[in-house]
């Protein structure tokens, strides 16, 4: 089983200054050995880098050791001085013996070649490299992530460790800090090894602007700084940067060490790390375009958490209904019901709409809410006004399609109106937080719409077999009110799954503030035979529940109701049509004694309205003959 890695970094006597001198070999096993002098300190620091898991002693000599983990290694610290220099390495060579390493690296005062002396012991010491990492160059995306402060990073893949062209990576990072501050205040750039790959990674706090807009500047800018060379005074702020930076060493050597010492260890060269205050413009210009121009670079943003507004409803002047809520993102969502349809003929309606949103390329949610025809429609915060003109535009300019003539008479029978007009309308609309306009944009196109008339009570109706004779197949739809409650609707989706269990068809149909129930049955000779039939089985259909069809009833509505987001935004702008509040705790309070009592108020089948459209008994002599009570031909 392959084994990963610990890099440990020993910290012994070293004295600092920002003269640096970098000395770099191999033993005879491969180990790679760096020795970076920095003059003027009191300690000396190693970094060694082991197999990860690997047990070693808690301290060399007298010093404790220190772990810091990474990716692919560990990295153990120890820091000693002068005195106790040749005591920590000698135990920790011995202890390296058994292990083996990846790379061994010292920063401090000692010279070279008295470090080396020391160091003879690592010719005992395997070499175990680091598992090569596969870099695959992922480009172009953007990960949200909620949290404070508010700031943005962009990470470029760098070229393989191996190249020595990363040596003029730390100025690269200083050029792109001093040619975008101006745009991007506070920007910083460095490399970065957190992944196991080499990236340079750009970072800045969105102080001022939105992150995701942030974050688009600064790609513009990086892809502007790819086409050109650096000018002579950005290289000289380049050298003065790389310079100070530089100080680093007097003040963190251990940090350093570790940072030479994971990167030598994946084959990578010091002067990546170190600063390198000497570079030549061309070498400069050519890794730019290397890494930046044709890159947009892995985008992250970390956003402040943002709450929503809960919907408000308010009614226009010509009876359309506007719900908007303000919700987190760049997203609109746009959901169009219609209310007093015969679901039937506002489905085709609303199917119309659905395609013309699909033609502009936008994703569309087609659902029915308890009768409630519903559209939902996603498109992008800037294209919100784009998206009402259509949706709005398309039920003004839509014909209605016309229902066969038995469901034409239900339609009449129960007032629904026959097109779209204002008061059939309710429009849900959720937009982002900071997209004001958008509200006033929706009542500009509501307020376009022409007012009609529909009936907001059912007419009185006979409760009786209407039979219009007609040829063909025999087809009978019985209506039947059922209570507006939550026990009520989860009655009529009970009815539903039994209808269906059946072989019939039941349709909820929704007149405003009501809830019908519409069974659906066909066959049979003639229409009193079907009649008869359907009036055996309505018995069966009106049984009262059980445990498992109250599961089945509740687990339903839950999918009608409850969703996504295009599916939240449906039921609030079905909701003004809707019998009852469909809230999620009072339909999961409802008892299967509830129900019972909802199906024991239905009337028997002769009690019932029932619209038939059919042929009528043949006498033996071929004479047609119309059932009892039927009323005649019209």
């Amino acid at each position: 089983m392959r084994r990963c890695l610990v890099t440990l970094v020993l910290s012994l006597a070293v004295v600092s200054t920002q003269a640096q001198t970098v000395s770099q070999w191999r033993t005879s096993n491969g180990l790679p050995l760096v020795i970076v002098q920095l003059p003027g300190g009191d300690l000396e620091h190693l970094a060694v880098v082991v197999p990860t898991g690997t047990r070693l002693v808690e301290q060399v000599g007298d010093r404790p050791l220190q772990i810091t983990p990474r990716r692919l290694a560990q990295i153990l610290t120890v820091r000693a001085g002068e005195l106790q220099l040749a005591a920590v390495v000698s135990e920790l060579l011995e202890a390296l013996r058994e292990t083996g390493a990846a790379a061994v690296v010292a920063v401090g005062p000692r010279p070279p070649r008295d470090l080396a002396q020391l160091l003879e012991g690592s010719e005992n010491v395997p070499w175990h490299p680091l598992p090569r990492q596969r870099c695959p160059l992922i480009d172009g995306g953007i990960e949200a992530l909620s949290g404070s402060p508010e700031r943005v990073e962009l990470a470029f893949g760098l070229p393989e460790m191996t190249d020595l062209r990363l040596s003029v990576a730390p100025a690269l990072a200083l050029w792109i800090e001093l040619a975008v501050r101006s745009h991007v205040p506070g920007v910083r750039a460095g490399l970065d090894l957190s992944t196991g790959c080499a990236r340079l990674v750009v970072r800045a706090p969105a102080e001022q602007v939105p992150p995701r807009v942030l974050l688009r500047t600064l790609r513009s800018e990086l892809v502007a700084l790819a086409d050109r060379d650096p000018a002579s005074s950005e290289m000289e702020g380049v050298r003065i940067a790389s310079a100070a930076r530089a100080g680093r060493l007097a003040v963190d050597a251990a940090g350093a060490a570790r940072e030479v010492a994971e990167w030598v260890a994946l084959g990578g060269v010091p002067a990546a790390v170190l600063a390198t205050a000497e570079v030549e413009i061309s070498a400069l210009t050519s890794l730019a375009r290397e890494v930046l121009s044709g890159h947009s670079g892995w985008g992250t943003v970390v956003e402040a958490e943002q709450r929503g507004r809960p919907p408000g409803r308010e009614s226009l002047d010509n009876g359309a209904l506007l719900s908007v809520a303000w919700v987190p993102g760049d997203l609109t969502v746009l959901a169009v019901a219609l209310g007093g349809f015969a679901p039937r003929t506002g489905g085709e309606v609303l199917d119309r709409c659905a395609a013309a949103a699909a033609g502009q390329g936008w994703f569309t949610h087609r659902s029915e809410i308890l009768g409630v025809p519903v559209v939902a429609v996603a498109v992008p915060a800037e294209t919100t006004n784009e998206a009402l003109e259509l949706l709005v535009g398309s039920l003004q300019t839509v014909e209605p399609p016309s229902d066969d003539l038995l469901w034409a008479e239900v339609v009449r029978t129960l007032g629904f109106a026959v097109r779209p007009e204002a008061e059939t309308v309710s429009l849900a609309a959720m937009l982002p937080l900071d997209a004001e306009t958008g509200a006033e944009a929706a009542r500009k196109f509501l307020a376009g719409l022409g007012t009609g008339s529909i009936r907001v009570e059912l007419p009185a109706v006979d409760r009786q077999l209407r039979w219009t004779p007609s040829e063909g197949r025999p087809r009978l739809i019985a209506l039947s009110e059922i209570e507006a409650s939550p026990a009520g609707v989860l009655a009529a989706v009970l009815l539903q799954n039994r209808a269906t269990g059946a072989g019939l068809e039941l349709h909820l149909l929704a007149p405003p503030g009501r809830l019908t129930l519409g069974l659906v049955g066909a066959g049979e000779p003639h229409v009193p035979a079907l009649d008869a039939r359907l009036a055996g089985v309505w018995p069966r259909l009106v049984r009262p529940v059980d445990g498992p069809e109250l599961r089945a009833a509740l687990a339903r509505v839950e999918t009608l109701v409850l969703g996504d987001m295009a599916q939240a935004a449906a039921r609030v702008a079905a909701q003004p049509f809707l019998p009852c509040s469909l809230d999620e705790r009072a339909l999961r309070t409802v008892t299967a004694g509830d129900i019972n009592r909802v199906l024991g108020t239905l009337p028997s089948w002769t009690g019932l309205l029932r619209v038939a459209h059919g042929p009528a008994p043949t006498a033996e002599k071929g004479v047609r003959q119309s059932a009892p009570g039927a009323p005649a031909a019209r």
